[in-house]
């Protein structure tokens, strides 16, 4: 019984510092409001779809960003809302293209992963079962260009 409960908690410390290495209290909080709304997106995708997508967002890199002037026009970014144009375009490439644009989906994407790509890198990607959106904030995208871009690459 001892060694049960002992390991138990080994097992449980060992979890609580990995999750504290990748992430702090502060970043998690941060990150929450745009995650839902990537989230939200990735729900009516998946729903769209017929699929159970799974969506990622690489923080380090827009963590880094003072994401209050960093667009085109000086103005904000939300990250939520430029990761979920990503993962949208999914969803209006099954609704769009109908049965053609399920079973591409279905075929080519399991996984979603958004990061900051920088100025001047903004790309999208699909390879072995996952859809890369590398975000540039001084291009617009809004997402019609996602999903002709993300529909040239499927």
């Amino acid at each position: 019984m001892k060694t049960t409960i002992l390991s138990s908690l080994l097992l449980a410390t060992a979890l609580l510092a990995t999750a504290s290495a990748d992430e702090t209290l502060a970043q998690k909080s941060a990150h929450k409001v745009p995650m839902d709304s990537v989230d939200g997106s990735l729900k009516g995708a998946n729903t769209t779809c017929g699929t159970s997508i799974t969506a990622t967002v690489e923080w380090e890199g827009f963590d880094k960003l003072d994401l209050s002037h960093i667009t085109k026009s000086n103005g904000p970014a939300a990250v939520g809302q430029w990761c979920g144009w990503g993962i949208s375009a999914v969803g209006d490439i099954c609704s769009s293209m109908k049965d053609d644009g399920k079973a591409a989906v279905k075929a080519k994407i399991q996984k979603y992963v958004c990061r900051y790509g920088g100025e001047g890198k903004r790309s999208i990607d699909v390879a072995n079962g996952t859809f890369t959106y590398s975000i540039d904030f001084k291009v617009y995208d809004g997402g019609t260009s996602i999903r002709q871009d993300l529909a040239k690459k499927m």
